[in-house]
């Protein structure tokens, strides 16, 4: 996520302000405000129930894309305005399997290094 061009300043005194927030030592983005006084936000949660974090950005036009990761930081499920564009599947012993709006899937294989080892 982010622009070419553009600096995070973690103090938010760039010329865009970009903020970032500081939780248990890892950084999220916070708000972005845009050259055209747009705002976009961004919130983060911890669903103990299933226990997974789900991270909303809300673009200026008000566009909520959601995404939802497991403990170990895979993406598991994207949508957008509440409809699923992506979702994976993790099997913990290096295999993705990942599945589109369409419904079209691509099954990865990693090695222990997390670098692709194989696609179909």
């Amino acid at each position: 996520m982010g622009k070419k061009g553009t600096t995070i300043d973690p103090a938010g005194t760039s010329g865009t302000t970009q903020k970032l927030a500081n939780i248990w030592g890892g950084g999220r983005v916070g708000r972005f405000d845009g050259q055209s006084g747009c705002s976009a936000t961004g919130a983060n949660h911890y669903l103990h129930e299933q226990r997974v974090f789900e991270v909303t950005y809300t673009d200026c036009r008000g566009n909520a894309t959601v995404y939802i990761y497991d403990l170990q930081g895979n993406e598991l499920n994207r949508t957008f305005n509440g409809k699923k564009t992506a979702s994976n599947q993790w099997d913990g012993a290096y295999s993705q399997k990942c599945t589109n709006a369409r419904g079209y899937s691509t099954a990865t294989m990693y090695g222990t290094n997390y670098q692709a080892r194989k696609a179909t």
